[in-house]
């Protein structure tokens, strides 16, 4: 499959791949680097026509933690949005979990302590 400029576009499953790298980055605290590769993995999804396809859930926590990061809860309440909306496929147990967790912090950051609860019970 090529992309419009003649390059290569990835597959689902490199895309998986790259969406865990950036939750890879997410988790061991480099940020920025999961924000720039979480909005490159779910740019070339959107341009594939995947990214609501669960394989980029992972990018879609990433950029939810990044969010969380820089202090912008709302930009990481949109990504979960679009992470809990991206189900084609089913779901992966690990990403339900990760995206609760991850949820239960958005909404400790934007006060809302019982929805904090809730995600953490739905965990």
């Amino acid at each position: 499959m090529l992309r419009d400029d003649d390059t290569p576009a990835l597959g689902l499953t490199a895309l998986n791949g790259q969406a865990y790298l950036a939750l890879c980055d997410a988790v061991q605290g480099r940020y920025a680097s999961a924000d720039a590769r979480a909005a490159a993995t779910l740019g070339l999804a959107e341009e594939s026509g995947w990214s609501t396809y669960e394989q980029l859930r992972p990018a879609y926590a990433a950029a939810a933690i990044a969010g969380l990061a820089r202090g912008d809860w709302r930009a990481a309440d949109r990504a979960l949005a679009y992470g809990w909306a991206a189900d084609v496929g089913g779901d992966e147990p690990v990403l339900v979990v990760a995206l609760h967790a991850v949820q239960a912090q958005v909404a400790v950051a934007s006060g809302r302590t019982r929805a904090a609860t809730a995600a953490l019970l739905d965990a």
